[in-house]
């Protein structure tokens, strides 16, 4: 088409499209008709409307709890990729729980107003779009079932249009109902209950202590008696514990009857109960022949030269000075056979201790006598001290000096000086020190005993 001109500042006349020339239009009026155009201030109000009222969708919690306070507004809504769609209540203080209320972090704590509230999982999923969630959660954070009656029927087992107040229909849905029997149902599974015109449920714990306590005041409780009293019986039992047969208590005559020519047994493989056996299996358990030799006790005494002696069924007898002491059992050394242990019985051995005790040795009895022994020491003139290497039993000693016997103790010949001066050394010690002069040396001796 031709170029169109505007000739004047009053009109404008635009014979086709209205071309700019790469030019603007400027000093534009705010549209009001809905062909009008729209100024740039109209389109910037739109826009930033339309992100307050729907904010591009974020990936999951962390990024719908980041979304900053300028880009939300109350009733905005936002699509949280990894848990469904949600819209921000600017007055809910709810619980946050990180599902259904989500607390935004530019909320400092869980008394300021501000939340993001769950409208749906998932987008394409109707059921989820409605809230039909009856988990303990969905219910306690009240959402709501938005649904049609007609599909509240179906859920409930009444047919679409149906009275739900007929009693046909409110029979058919109890009758098919799964049934279940007591052994199935947990303590705490829920059961249905009718009260006059009201419907409740209750749990089977509840259920069976509402029973037990209505029998209780009909019947009496059963008390066990006490069946072993007299201690007499052939079996006890008290309280609800088991019956137990008495020992002995079960004599022949309280055995099951058995056949002629019986023994009680079991052939059967594996344990149980016994069994009346014929003489047939009692042969065959003991591998043994009908009509075989009796058994007959071989003569062990016939060369006479044994160690014991038996014939037939008679005891075996040990042959007088049969049992040398090669064949008496083994013993330690310094002990002795005999018995120390009160009354008769089986011979013991014996240490050397219990033989002197038996015998009734002591220090004094059991002593053992040395004659004319020489001590040790110098006889020089000058050396008053003898020393016997044993431990003598004080006043068992006799000093000789000379051939002469002496007198022990203080003023008289000599002092007695018992482990001096090691131990184990009994030392004489002479008041007067024996002499070698003269080329004649003193002798002295000690009789003693240890």
């Amino acid at each position: 088409m031709a170029l169109t001109k505007i000739r004047s500042s009053q009109q404008l006349h635009i014979d086709d499209n209205l071309q700019h020339n790469s030019k603007r239009g400027v000093g534009l009026a705010d549209g009001i008709d809905p062909q009008d155009a729209v100024t740039m201030n109209q389109l910037t109000n739109a826009v930033t409307l339309g992100s307050k009222d729907l904010h591009p969708a974020v990936a999951d919690l962390a990024g719908a709890k980041a979304i900053p306070a300028v880009e939300i507004q109350d009733k905005t809504m936002v699509l949280v990729e990894s848990l469904g769609l949600y819209q921000y209540d600017l007055q809910s203080t709810a619980a946050s729980n990180d599902n259904t209320v989500i607390r935004p972090t530019h909320i400092s704590n869980d008394a300021t107003a501000g939340r993001w509230l769950k409208m749906s999982v998932n987008l394409t999923a109707h059921n989820a779009m409605s809230g039909v969630d009856r988990s303990a959660n969905a219910i306690a954070d009240n959402q709501f079932l938005h649904v049609s009656q007609d599909e509240v029927d179906k859920l409930g087992g009444i047919e679409a249009g149906a009275d739900v107040t007929d009693a046909g229909n409110v029979g058919a849905a109890i009758g098919g109902t799964t049934a279940k029997t007591d052994a199935q149902l947990a303590d705490t599974d829920a059961i249905g209950m009718v009260t006059g015109t009201t419907l409740f449920k209750t749990t089977l714990t509840a259920l069976k202590a509402f029973l037990k306590t209505y029998f209780d005041t009909l019947y009496n409780k059963y008390v066990h008696p006490d069946h072993g009293r007299s201690g007499t019986g052939d079996a006890t039992s008290s309280a609800d514990n088991d019956i137990t047969i008495r020992n002995d208590a079960v004599t022949n005559a309280k055995l099951a009857n058995m056949a002629t020519q019986t023994i009680k047994g079991r052939t059967t493989a594996a344990s149980g109960d016994p069994e009346d056996l014929s003489a047939a299996q009692v042969r065959a358990m003991l591998n043994v022949a009908d009509g075989a030799n009796n058994y007959s006790h071989p003569d062990h005494g016939r060369s006479g030269n044994g160690d014991a002696s038996s014939s037939t069924d008679g005891d075996i007898i040990i042959r007088n000075k049969a049992v040398t002491l090669a064949k008496m059992n083994d013993m330690a050394t310094a002990s002795f056979i005999g018995r120390k242990t009160a009354a008769a019985g089986v011979p013991e051995i014996l240490s050397v201790a219990d033989v002197k005790t038996l015998l009734g040795l002591n220090s004094n009895n059991q002593s053992q006598r040395f004659y004319r022994a020489t001590p040790t020491g110098n006889i020089n003139g000058s050396n008053t001290d003898f020393v016997i290497a044993a431990t003598v039993i004080p006043g068992t000693e006799e000093v000789y000096l000379n051939g002469l016997l002496r007198n022990a103790g203080a003023g008289e010949d000599y002092l007695f000086l018992a482990a001096t001066p090691s131990a184990g050394n009994t030392t004489i010690q002479f008041l007067t020190a024996p002499s070698n002069a003269g080329g004649i040396t003193d002798k002295v001796l000690v009789s003693y005993s240890v």
